[in-house]
């Protein structure tokens, strides 16, 4: 009798390991099949390419290796990508179809690897070594909008943390920088169509090193070795803010915050920029800065005196308050208005 039943038992149990290595291989092939039904859909030219999807028979996990995705100039690419789904959410997807399963998920976390964003037209590039993804509001309604830039259904909200993150673009009017860490928050309406765009984002860089362009670097590189920096090291301990776009060449920025060993400041304004940001300009900027250190204070005396001049906006409370107006790469300092 013993026998019988443990001969019962390990039928179960090789059953119950030949059901979920079954249902892992089905919902490989049914998230594939999904994958490339919204690519077609999709009003753009839009390419999604990976060299394998495995999922994981007991996590529900979704594992995707070498993830290329192309839009017109845009290149995205990821080594790995890990989604990590509750077993539920797997056997969702494995019972009901991807559709069913996707609407019914309503949260999930994603972990990538080796993950960088391209423009071929402007050699804009920004990477990160790891990247960690939460996500809140309905996974089908999200890739439906993403793919076919259909207007969401739902609400949805993103949180980013990236690790090791780098900006470069040759003759960049910004510069280019290096981050320890990078966060990101997304809060986008119902109705979205335009992710990138649409709703409110707030960014946050932390451990910043940044080389400023060459023509600021020409400007005021005696100021910066004057503070003991390099010109193509700036340190900024901390960088963020919030931004909206109206439209597509008005950025809206708001509660902007920065940390430097010379002072801490605050910003907000709006700049009109095309998508290279090429003809960026600040109409205009508005600039606090704070808690001035003791020697940042010092060298602004010494440069009054010396060149017999008074910087504006500065006020008897040790703070310095202006705006920067006119093209990203060359603006104007005024007195705050």
């Amino acid at each position: 009798m013993k026998k019988f039943i443990f001969a019962i038992i390990l039928i179960l149990l090789v059953a119950l390991f030949a059901f979920h290595f079954v249902a892992a291989n089905q919902a490989e092939k049914q998230i594939d099949k999904a994958i490339q039904e919204q690519v077609k859909a999709s009003p753009s030219a839009l390419s999604v390419q990976y060299s394998s999807i495995e999922v994981s028979p007991f996590s529900g996990g979704i594992l995707f290796n070498d993830i290329t995705i192309v839009e017109g100039s845009n290149i995205e690419r990821t080594q790995r990508m890990n989604v990590d789904l509750r077993y539920l959410d797997f056997l969702n997807i494995y019972l009901g179809g991807v559709e069913s399963g996707l609407k019914k998920l309503e949260e999930g976390n994603l972990n990538l690897s080796r993950v960088s964003f391209v423009n071929r037209e402007s050699l804009q590039e920004f990477s990160v070594d790891t990247l960690n993804i939460d996500y809140n509001g309905n996974m089908w309604d999200a890739l439906q909008s993403l793919f076919t830039e259909k207007p969401t259904d739902y609400s949805h909200q993103i949180y980013f943390r990236g690790i090791n993150s780098r900006y470069k673009k040759p003759e960049s009017s910004i510069g280019n920088f290096t981050a320890d860490t990078a966060y990101f928050q997304f809060h986008l309406p119902k109705g979205t169509t335009q992710w990138r765009k649409d709703g409110t984002h707030k960014i946050m860089f932390k451990n910043i090193s940044w080389a400023p362009p060459v023509s600021f670097q020409n400007k005021y590189g005696f100021f910066i070795q004057g503070f003991g920096y390099a010109l193509n090291a700036i340190p900024i301990d901390s960088l963020g803010g919030i931004y909206s776009m109206p439209n597509p060449s008005q950025v809206n920025l708001t509660d902007g915050v920065a940390s430097t060993d010379l002072f801490n400041a605050t910003f907000s304004g709006t700049v009109q920029t095309d998508s290279t940001w090429n003809s960026g300009a600040f109409t205009p900027l508005r600039i606090s800065l704070v808690d001035l250190s003791e020697q940042f204070t010092n060298i602004l005396t010494n440069i009054e005196q010396l060149l017999g001049i008074t910087l504006p906006g500065k006020t008897n409370d040790n703070e310095i308050h202006f705006q920067l107006v006119g093209p990203v790469t060359n603006p104007q300092m005024q007195p705050a208005k």
